[in-house]
C-alpha cells in the first residue's frame, strides 16, 4: 500500500472511481491538483488506484472532500485510513474545526474516526417553479463596492473566512440590497450557485431567480422558510446528506443558506 499526494498523472486512473450520478470527478481534482490550499491524496494497491481524497484548508477550517474507494477495495478499513490521513493534513496547518458532507454510507466510517453530525442538508431535485414575474428593484449586479458586504455576509453565515476563493467569481455575483444593506448575495458561476440570505425576503427573491435557469436547490434542515416555501409548491427533498464535523464548534448560522456552494465547501 502508497499512500501519496495526486499530481496531473494521476487525472486519467482516478475515472475509474467516477460513481453513477456524479459528474466528472477528473473536474474536482484537477482543482484541487492546481489549488495551493488544496490537498488531494490517492492510495495505491496492487499497483492500482484504490482509493483518493482531498483536504481543503479556509484557515483555521478544513474541508473534506471526495472521499471514494473502489469497490473491490470497501470493506478493508481504507476509508477510514484516507479519513484520518486527510485529517492530519489538517491538523498539520492547525485546523481547530474539520467539516465533511457524508452519504448514508459513509456516514459509519467517519463516526469511527470522531466526527460527529451537525445537521442535515435536504436534497431538491426535478424542481419546475412557475415562472412568474420576479420583484427585482432590490436585486443588483457585482460592484467592488459589494465585497466586503458579500465577505462579512459570508463569514457571520459560515464562520469562515472564504473571501479567497469566492473573489474569482464575485464579478458574476448578484446582491439583494435593502436600504443600502447587503441582506443575501447568489453567485451563480460558482459551483452550485451559493445563495445566502440573512432575510426571508432576499433569500426568496434571489432562490426564485436561481430556480428559473436550475432544477436543484441543496441547503440544510434549519431553513425552514425555504422548506416551507417549496412544499408550499408541492415539493419534497428527495434526499439528504449529513454534515460532520471534528473538532471545535463554529458559530454558524445553518438558517441563512438558500443553496450550498458544493459538497467540500459547505
Amino acid at each position: 500500500m502508497v499512500i501519496a499526494p495526486m499530481d496531473s498523472v494521476d487525472l486519467a486512473p482516478v475515472t475509474s472511481l467516477q460513481q453513477d450520478g456524479w459528474s466528472d470527478i477528473r473536474v474536482a481534482f484537477s482543482r484541487y491538483i492546481e489549488e495551493p490550499f488544496s490537498y488531494p491524496i490517492k492510495v495505491d494497491m496492487d499497483n492500482q488506484l484504490a482509493g483518493v481524497g482531498a483536504t481543503i484548508i479556509h484557515g483555521d477550517v478544513a474541508w473534506l472532500g471526495h472521499i471514494i474507494v473502489s469497490p473491490e477495495y470497501r470493506g478493508k478499513g481504507l476509508g477510514k485510513l484516507i479519513t484520518e490521513t486527510l485529517v492530519n493534513i489538517a491538523k498539520e496547518y492547525n485546523c481547530q474545526t474539520i467539516y465533511l458532507l457524508a452519504t448514508a454510507l459513509g456516514a459509519p466510517v467517519y463516526e469511527k474516526v470522531g466526527f460527529v453530525t451537525e445537521t442535515e442538508y435536504m436534497i431538491f431535485t426535478d424542481i419546475n417553479f412557475p415562472q412568474e414575474t420576479l420583484e427585482t428593484s432590490h436585486i443588483q449586479p457585482y460592484k467592488e463596492d459589494f465585497r466586503q458586504g458579500i465577505s462579512k455576509l459570508d463569514q457571520e453565515t459560515s464562520a469562515e473566512n472564504r473571501l479567497f476563493y469566492l473573489e474569482k467569481f464575485l464579478k458574476d455575483a448578484l446582491v439583494y440590497l435593502e436600504e443600502n444593506e447587503i441582506e443575501g448575495y447568489y453567485i451563480p458561476t460558482l459551483e452550485n450557485g451559493p445563495i445566502i440570505a440573512k432575510t426571508e425576503r432576499a433569500g426568496l427573491a434571489l432562490t426564485k431567480l436561481h430556480l428559473r435557469n436550475h432544477h436543484q436547490l441543496i441547503f440544510p434542515k434549519e431553513n425552514r422558510c425555504l422548506l416551507h416555501f417549496l412544499s408550499t409548491y408541492g415539493y419534497v427533498a428527495n434526499s439528504s446528506c449529513k454534515r460532520m464535523r471534528f473538532g471545535e464548534l463554529k458559530p454558524t448560522k445553518m438558517a441563512f443558506i438558500y443553496n450550498r456552494i458544493a459538497g467540500y465547501l459547505g
